[in-house]
């Protein structure tokens, strides 16, 4: 009877083993297939680095193309700048020939051109200068000016801008930054915990 059961055992842990050996072959072969999906995914995601970083390089390229885009007719005098200036004003406006809060937008730091014809593909699409399109229609439809300012949130934030019709990042410049108000929406780091015992001394 010993030995039967003996038998019975060492046939069960065989089965077992045998059963062992198939799941450790099969997870082996999901391995495997993991690490090749793995490899395929990373270089389709290099590949997509790669286009992005060239995407962001074009808009930057566009960006300065556009910003330099000017019509030096302000100077002109007489009858023919009059004329020219009729003539050409659709293109003076996108141009922002004599509007001094154009260069005040692309000098302040806070905006960023290459950033702005990236994130908003129809400024480029209008051959506008990003300045001038982020100053006349872009502020106002809450699109950011770039990392550093979110016109979204500041006109948000704060009513009085959004009902003064300013563009937000001029305001900001003008006002907000010496009132100490806020360019972007703040990130909130949790509250501070205090060290055991409440950060009393032990008696």
């Amino acid at each position: 009877m010993n030995h039967n059961a003996a038998g019975a055992s060492a046939g069960h842990t065989e089965a077992s083993l045998g059963v062992l050996r198939d799941e450790l072959a099969l997870c082996r072969r999901e391995l495997a297939d993991a690490r090749l999906r793995q490899e395929t995914l990373e270089e389709r995601l290099a590949v997509l680095e790669g286009v992005d970083a060239e995407r962001i390089r074009l808009a930057g390229l566009l960006a300065r193309h556009l910003a330099h885009t000017r019509v030096d007719v302000l100077g002109v005098g007489g009858w023919r700048g009059r004329l020219a200036r009729v003539l050409l004003a659709p293109m003076l406006r996108r141009t922002g020939a004599g509007d001094p809060h154009v260069a005040m937008i692309e000098e302040s730091g806070y905006f960023d051109a290459a950033w702005y014809v990236a994130s908003y593909p129809d400024v480029a699409e209008a051959g506008e200068r990003p300045a001038v399109h982020y100053l006349y229609h872009g502020g106002r439809e809450g699109r950011a000016a770039g990392p550093r300012f979110d016109s979204a949130f500041y006109l948000a934030r704060y009513p009085d801008v959004l009902q003064s019709e300013l563009n937000p990042l001029v305001h900001f410049l003008q006002t907000g930054l010496v009132e100490g108000r806020l360019a972007t929406q703040p990130v909130y780091a949790g509250p501070t915990r205090s060290p055991p015992g409440g950060g009393q001394a032990a008696g």
